[in-house]
């Protein structure tokens, strides 16, 4: 027989028959400890995992287990079912109140908007197109601070029926240190104005991961950036004033932002131990500060680096943009033959995806 939890929702008896009474009360919640989370050495502030008494939720808010509990919840309830325990449920409880009926709902799959297997060759045919609009090479140098070798080199392009830059995305698997095949495989991209606005969105259709901006199966040492843009600037400045390190290191960014770290747990899918060292670059901001904080306290490895790569700016972009991009004779850059040589190139297949 199966348990369902909307009509029948956990009850705070249930919960805390699992997790004991060593909980703190915060409102209409019950707070614990999360016992996954303080395995890997995370949940300091012993937090993380709560229980809504009026809305029925228990929720870890960095990683999966209350899923896990409810499990074994679910498990209880069919074992009583059987005449095998205890009577936990939510109809025993006093601030229950039985939802109205609903008709079930059915989620269609995702479309993705360019289908996967097309993805790659997008991102070529983008990338040989920015190269054929100088303009813009010299736009995206003055809005975003993104040299056109930095564009090829984390394969950035241009696409001309939507008129913006293409910031591929590559996502990574459990382990990134592993062959990037199949552990990084592409997941849609980001457009954004290379005249410097505010319009940016993802291709439609792909769940946010952890990203690959730069890096090869060799790198043991790796950099979380908040944003695409944060990603390239920091690689240029790591060119400059790093050269010896950047070789050995594989930077990656949150797709979704910080919104990805705080609500999405993708940085629990990813075996961070598996590096020497992770650092963290987030945004000198409270979103920044959130979303390090929650990352310390989840991986042990991961060290704050933005006292020493953002050194007091906002942003990465904003100190590359500062101290590094006057220095850069754009005008030069831009004669390069190499860009002469990229814009040449054949197209695989005319620009003609499906959108």
């Amino acid at each position: 027989m199966e348990i369902d939890f909307e009509t029948d929702p956990i009850t705070e008896q249930e919960v805390i028959s699992l997790l004991g009474k060593n909980y703190k009360v915060q409102g209409d919640e019950l707070v614990w400890a999360c016992p996954a989370c303080r395995g890997m050495g995370g949940d300091r502030a012993a937090d993380n995992l709560k229980f809504n008494r009026s809305k029925h939720i228990l929720k870890c808010f960095a990683c999966d287990y209350g899923q896990e509990i409810t499990s074994i919840i679910a498990r209880r309830r069919f074992e009583a079912q059987q005449g095998n325990g205890e009577d936990f449920s939510a109809q025993t409880s006093p601030i229950y109140t039985p939802p109205p009926p609903s008709m079930p709902r059915q989620e269609k799959p995702k479309e993705k908007e360019i289908p996967q297997d097309k993805l790659d060759e997008y991102y070529w045919d983008c990338g040989v197109m920015l190269f054929r609009h100088k303009d813009i090479l010299r736009k995206m140098f003055e809005k975003h601070s993104i040299m056109p070798k930095t564009a090829l080199e984390c394969n950035i392009g241009y696409d001309e029926k939507k008129d913006m830059l293409v910031f591929p995305s590559r996502a990574i698997g459990k382990d990134p240190t592993q062959s990037m095949f199949p552990y990084c495989e592409a997941n849609g991209a980001e457009y954004r104005e290379y005249t410097g606005e505010k319009r940016i969105r993802r291709i439609s259709g792909y769940d946010s991961r952890i990203c690959l901006v730069t890096g090869n199966n060799f790198a043991m040492r790796g950099i979380i950036c908040e944003g695409y843009k944060d990603a390239y600037n920091l690689y240029q400045l790591m060119k400059i004033t790093q050269p010896e390190i950047i070789s050995h290191t594989a930077i990656f960014t949150v797709q979704n932002g910080t919104n990805s770290i705080n609500t999405d747990c993708c940085l629990q899918k990813v075996n961070w131990r598996r590096f020497e060292s992770i650092g963290l670059c987030m945004d000198n901001d409270k979103a920044g500060d959130e979303a390090t904080e929650l990352a310390l306290g989840l991986f042990d490895c991961m060290e704050d680096l933005r006292p020493q790569l953002i050194a007091g700016y906002n942003d990465i972009q904003k100190r590359f943009e500062k101290e590094f991009a006057p220095q850069v004779d754009i005008e030069k850059a831009l004669q390069a033959s190499w860009i002469d040589e990229m814009a040449a190139s054949e197209l695989c297949c005319e620009m003609q995806v499906p959108f």
